[in-house]
């Protein structure tokens, strides 16, 4: 018997010694487990499977984790942390537990996992780990809802709406309409600084409210290459605020470069995208905002930021690239001619400089609004080819972007095209691909185009297509 206690004091000592060395973990638990002990667990974690557990718990987990944690935690739960888990995720799950406990398990898991698990076992700690990990998820609960959510993993000083070439990074330009930039900034005023095409207007959106507009120096259709600052906010609340800018004239009013932004008495601040839902509105003079300002036609009544893509967007808080060219078509223009027809410019950042090739996977919209077909028949299309040439630019489309919803408009209640775009659609067969009639009063603009007033209805309708079908 004397032997026998001398060889169970033994074993006391040294489990004991062994316990005292755990601490050297970086776990730091307490930081996100809301426990009310303060185990501040600093475990690294090693999972080597030697499992030397610093809950002073005697841990036998030899792959069934029953970690018996004598710990003082307040938790109700017998921690049978279950960790059998035989998944081989090199994950290093920085799971953001809500553990009443923060148990430095180190179970010698047979998983391969290199996990720095403070996982959020709910009180039966069966590591179903709601894991917030950067690599592979276990039994994640992820909703994937990303159109209502902000992701604060991929922030930035800059976010770019629109295309635009990055040719010459330090001032990338653009051309589109609606094409812009934005940021979130905190201090006294907000300037930013361009190049390049004179009298281009564009529309300053401050915390999501309209409120100015900047005109660039320099006489119309003219490109300067002197840099000059424009003020966009000042005389704001202390905190941050988020900016953005979007231009009115279409593309053939030539390229404006952006070089920055410039805060007094403050700095940007690094911002999530300040948009998840994407939309893409590709067509003519009607989807850029020709004449709804009035007439003469020009940059200065030229209002994209106005017409009904952008103020759809504005209204799902969405973005929206638009790509469309006043008097272009799908198959012909509106002079009869094939060249540069809308599908040619769609391939490029800059539609008039076919060395700007656009990268497709740079933005997947989630919705497409297709308006062409006013042009070509005024211009004498064949109906067949019209038909043809429309099945396949969806089809092309739908390469690029396999999940996006796909609207094929008209713009009128009798149409000229409106039994053309039935055809297309029964022949492509595809269950996302729906005709739209965009039509509303107002058709007042410059040469018969929709006023301010009539882009708005049509935004409208969009607005409500897109909440019925995508549950925005």
């Amino acid at each position: 018997m004397k032997y026998l206690w001398i060889i169970i004091m033994f074993l006391l000592l040294t489990s004991g010694c062994s316990g005292g060395t755990e601490n050297n973990d970086t776990e730091s638990d307490s930081g996100s487990d809301s426990n009310s002990n303060s185990d501040s667990d600093s475990d690294s974690d090693t999972d080597s499977d030697s499992d030397t557990d610093s809950d002073s718990d005697t841990d036998s987990d030899s792959d069934s984790d029953t970690d018996s944690d004598a710990d003082t935690d307040t938790d109700s739960d017998s921690d049978t942390d279950s960790d059998s888990d035989t998944d081989s995720d090199s994950d290093m799950d920085t799971d953001t537990d809500t553990d009443s406990n923060s148990d430095t398990d180190t179970d010698t898991d047979t998983d391969s996992d290199s996990d720095m698990d403070t996982d959020t076992d709910t009180d039966s700690d069966t590591d179903t780990d709601s894991d917030t990990e950067s690599g592979t998820r276990d039994t994640e609960s992820d909703t994937h809802n990303s159109t209502d959510t902000e992701d604060s993993t991929n922030t930035a000083e800059i976010h770019y709406l629109g295309r635009f070439d990055h040719r010459e990074p330090d001032s990338p330009g653009c051309a589109w309409s609606n094409c812009g930039v934005g940021t979130r900034f905190e201090g006294d005023a907000l300037d930013i600084n361009l190049s390049g095409a004179g009298g281009i207007s564009f529309q300053v959106v401050l915390d999501g409210e309209p409120t100015s507009t900047i005109i660039t120096e320099g006489g119309e259709w003219n490109s300067d290459p002197t840099v000059r600052a424009y003020r966009l906010a000042e005389n704001v609340t202390s905190g941050p605020h988020d900016v953005q800018i979007y231009r009115n004239p279409e593309a053939m009013f030539r390229v404006v470069k952006f070089h920055g932004f410039e805060v007094t008495n403050g700095n940007i601040v690094s911002s999530p995208p300040p948009f998840t839902r994407k939309i893409e509105i590709i067509g003519d003079s009607i989807s850029a905002g020709y004449g709804n300002g009035g007439c003469p036609f020009n940059a200065a009544t030229e209002f994209g930021a106005a017409a009904y893509g952008a103020l759809a967007a504005r209204e799902l808080d969405a973005v929206a690239h638009v790509e469309a060219w006043s008097g272009r078509g799908m198959s012909v223009n509106l002079d009869g001619s094939t060249d540069g027809i809308v599908p040619e410019l769609y391939n490029y950042a800059l539609p008039d400089d076919d060395q700007t090739d656009w990268e497709y996977s740079e933005f997947i919209p989630d919705a497409i609004v297709i308006n062409l077909g006013t042009n070509d028949f005024n211009g004498g299309v064949n109906r067949d080819n019209f038909i043809d040439d429309y099945v396949a630019f969806v089809t092309r489309l739908r390469g690029y972007y396999p999940d996006a919803y796909i609207l094929c408009a008209v713009n009128d209640a009798g149409s000229t095209f409106g039994d053309e775009i039935d055809e297309v659609i029964a022949t492509l067969g595809d269950v996302n691909v729906a005709k739209i009639n965009l039509n509303a009063p107002n058709w007042s603009g410059c040469s018969g185009h929709p006023d301010l007033i009539a882009h708005q209805a049509m935004a409208d309708t969009l607005v409500d297509r897109l909440k019925d079908e995508l549950g925005w």
